[in-house]
């Protein structure tokens, strides 16, 4: 005979829960899964924005630390403080991508289109207007020593012939004097180098001398005990527009040959999201009176009444750079504000200046 109550207990225990329970465990759960998910988007953007920071603050170093390597070694040359002339002419004028003697580092103001060096322009690489450029001048690393020096047949022996080819920029000195040349034609067999005047170079003429006349027949033969010669290098930073066309982009441009003229320009994209690029320079006098102000390359006193960024500017030469970087993040800390972007300074203090020059306009 069945008990009623132990029936009664049984079926109780097996209605499980009721449909309000459920809907009330299915809210809870919800809510848990919610704002677990919401610590998980909000640690997501957190490490997206980390990430992003830590990108930028990569990319400026290493721009910084090439453009500052770039300006340490403005007027780095391997013969010392010497007078430097210069035999290269366009047009009746030294050209601006070899005018050492206009000054080893030149600001270029916003407002200043180089067409020669880095044009305004729209396309992959232009300079975007109203941003800072800067003009720096330096011997490369690699250094030959002359052996022999033979003016009548305007021939240069050397150690070895390394790197050097035709039509060559390059600077020869020795511990009186130096000047910047170009190659004609280089014997690699004989370890020669000639550098006569001819229709396939812009050499004004033989003569190596300091200074330069405006014949450029200025008598010079290089002491075989001290002399030694580099390539001439030329650097120019600016802002360009991106290789991928998305964004804006520092850019290096070397310059390191002319053929009739033509100059040899390669690029090299450093970094890219820059926001922008300003430049301005601290000076002093002749008396070593630093200036209070840091100027722009539009200042009156880098006029070319005043000589410009050349040494012979007794009012104003640069001393030290100082550069202000602006990138931009890829991504953003929350969803619908401006990127991420990072503000970087730093200054740089030049160490090779040279007292005596080649002047630009060929006056003495």
């Amino acid at each position: 005979m069945s008990n009623p109550s132990l029936q009664t207990a049984i079926a109780h225990r097996q209605t499980g829960f009721s449909l309000v329970e459920l809907m009330v465990s299915m809210v809870l759960g919800l809510v848990i899964i919610g704002g677990v998910m919401s610590v998980f988007m909000s640690s997501k953007s957190i490490f997206a924005a980390t990430e992003s920071l830590a990108r930028i603050q990569e990319n400026g170093r290493v721009a910084l630390t090439l453009l500052s390597r770039d300006i340490l070694e403005a007027g780095q040359q391997p013969c010392g403080d010497v007078p430097i002339a210069n035999v290269i002419r366009s047009e009746g004028s030294i050209p601006r991508w070899a005018d050492w003697g206009a000054g080893v580092v030149q600001g270029i103001d916003k407002s200043v289109d180089v067409t020669d060096l880095a044009a305004f322009g729209t396309d992959k690489n232009n300079r975007i207007m109203g941003t800072d450029a800067i003009l720096i001048f330096k011997g490369s690393d690699e250094v030959q020593t002359i052996t022999s020096h033979d003016p009548a047949s305007t021939t240069l022996t050397l150690n070895s012939i390394g790197n050097l080819k035709e039509k060559d920029v390059i600077l020869v000195c020795d511990k009186q004097s130096g000047v910047i040349v170009q190659i004609n034609r280089v014997n690699e067999n004989a370890k020669t180098l000639d550098y006569r005047k001819s229709d396939a170079n812009r050499n004004c003429g033989n003569g190596l001398g300091y200074p330069a006349a405006e014949t450029c027949d200025t008598a010079k033969t290089f002491d075989a005990a001290t002399a030694q010669l580099t390539k001439l290098e030329s650097t120019v930073w600016y802002v360009g527009r991106g290789l991928e066309g998305k964004t804006n982009s520092i850019f290096k441009t070397y310059i390191r040959k002319s053929n009739n003229g033509v100059i040899s320009v390669s690029r090299e994209e450093v970094i890219t999201d820059v926001k922008s690029f300003d430049i301005t320079y601290l000076t002093n006098t002749n008396e070593g009176v630093l200036n209070a102000d840091w100027l722009s390359a539009n200042d009156e006193k880098f006029a070319a009444t005043s000589h410009g960024w050349s040494e012979q500017n007794t009012g104003a030469q640069v001393v030290a750079v100082r550069v202000e970087l602006t990138l931009l993040g890829t991504d953003k800390a929350v969803a619908g504000t401006p990127a991420l972007e990072r503000k970087l300074v730093q200054v740089i203090r030049l160490r090779n200046r040279n007292n005596t020059f080649q002047a630009s306009d060929d006056s003495q």
